[in-house]
């Protein structure tokens, strides 16, 4: 069985490494690489979402082209892109996931109630982000680490933030997770996932 996540907005692709050592020999953990990052670091970063969802999708059907079962797990920004990345994979006629997980974050329709994030100027933006937590004190402290990291969140937000929701003919067929944190700022309960999705969710 395959885990495929996809991180959160800025990250590196790394972000999900401590699990394997939870996850042992149970899983294949796959993360999804962004562009302009890590060993992609020499292209650039996608500033919309239908050319990032694109290159998301590229990489999950190399991955599932075995038959194996897997799942789709996606937290903060990666919880939109797996939304649509599993009804793009049935438009395709690709297996789909046997399990869906959605991670800190509002629903599809509910995501972009905030102004355009990516228009503030740096320090508003470093401090908007800084806030929402998340970010560890080393690579703040970091001149470096930090200008890159700020650098690939705003094209990322800037890609989500043309993100247009549209309501969906087809279902998600397989069970569904929810996962809130209880200091996360930007996440819908289970009732409005449920109404989205027309189903229950754990």
């Amino acid at each position: 069985m395959k885990l495929i996540a996809l991180p959160f907005a800025g990250g590196m692709g790394n972000e999900f490494k401590s699990w394997k050592a939870l996850i042992g020999d149970r899983l294949e953990l796959i993360t999804v690489q962004y562009p302009g990052r890590g060993q992609r670091s020499e292209e650039p970063c996608a500033t919309t979402f239908n050319v990032l969802l694109e290159d998301i999708y590229k990489q999950v059907i190399l991955n599932i082209k075995d038959g194996q079962e897997y799942m789709l797990f996606g937290h903060s920004m990666g919880c939109i892109f797996t939304y649509e990345l599993y009804f793009k994979l049935k438009e395709n006629g690709y297996k789909l996931p046997c399990h869906v997980f959605f991670s800190g974050n509002r629903t599809p329709k509910e995501c972009l109630k905030d102004s355009k994030m990516s228009e503030l100027e740096e320090a508003k933006f470093r401090d908007y982000f800084v806030q929402l937590g998340g970010i560890s004190t080393s690579v703040l402290e970091d001149e470096k680490m930090s200008y890159h990291l700020f650098k690939r969140l705003r094209k990322d937000v800037r890609a989500l933030e043309s993100y247009i929701y549209t309501s969906k003919d087809m279902m998600i067929d397989c069970e569904v997770s929810i996962l809130n944190g209880t200091q996360d700022y930007f996440v819908s309960d289970v009732s409005s996932w449920e109404a989205l999705l027309g189903k229950k969710c754990h």
